[in-house]
């Protein structure tokens, strides 16, 4: 499906409509493609929390304004970053003897 104020291809018919009734992008790309086409100023690419699709959006007033500075407004936005796991490789015996000693401790 074509966007009839882009004319980017936007989310394909069938999926749904966000609820928030913006447009739905389903890659980056086409995103910033439709955002270089709009002359309404700065819109920000962002994760929709109800549809799960990219939307384009004004950034919140008090970033516009220069109160909060826009990287400390992701910074605080974003998920903290889990630590990574080292992948173990254990082999079969190694498992056996891990489930085996979680049943005898039991």
């Amino acid at each position: 499906m074509t966007s009839p104020t882009s004319g980017v291809d936007i989310a394909p018919a069938g999926r749904g409509e966000c609820p928030t009734g913006k447009v739905q992008f389903s890659t980056r790309k086409q995103a910033r493609v439709a955002r270089s086409k709009t002359a309404r100023g700065e819109l920000n690419i962002y994760r929709c929390p109800s549809c799960g699709w990219l939307h384009l959006g004004h950034l919140p007033q008090y970033v516009r304004d220069g109160t909060v500075g826009k990287d400390d407004w992701l910074a605080a936005k974003s998920k903290p970053a889990r630590p990574r796991r080292r992948k173990k490789n254990f082999t079969p015996a190694d498992l056996a003897r891990i489930v085996n000693n979680r049943e005898d401790a039991s």
